[in-house]
């Protein structure tokens, strides 16, 4: 991931750290993310909720999330640039890849 696209990152990341301990909390992430503009939420095949669980589940060695509550779990900024380093290698342009950062996480 380049230099670009890392700073947007780390944005999100501050964004989501409402208490500023260096880590997000489940009920942190579940608060603030938003899966609207989501291509799957979009085009139907998923609900914003399912989205939600989905994302949870890409960090299952450190997250179990159970009947719609989350054990408190944290996940460091090292673990969410690296989240987002795989899936910045699927989107060709900056732009895209800022967007689509900026609106899960409502930076814009």
């Amino acid at each position: 991931m380049n230099q670009r696209r890392e700073v947007v990152v780390k944005a999100a990341f501050r964004k989501i750290d409402v208490d500023k301990s260096g880590v997000l909390t489940m009920n942190e992430i579940k608060d603030r993310y938003n899966a609207q503009n989501h291509p799957e939420v979009v085009s139907g095949r998923m609900n914003a909720k399912d989205c939600l669980y989905s994302f949870i589940d890409t960090f299952d060695s450190y997250v179990i999330a159970t009947k719609g509550s989350f054990r408190q779990t944290e996940i460091t900024l090292p673990e969410f640039i690296e989240f987002y380093n795989c899936l910045s290698s699927k989107i060709n342009t900056d732009q895209e890849f800022e967007l689509l950062v900026a609106s899960t996480w409502s930076l814009i």
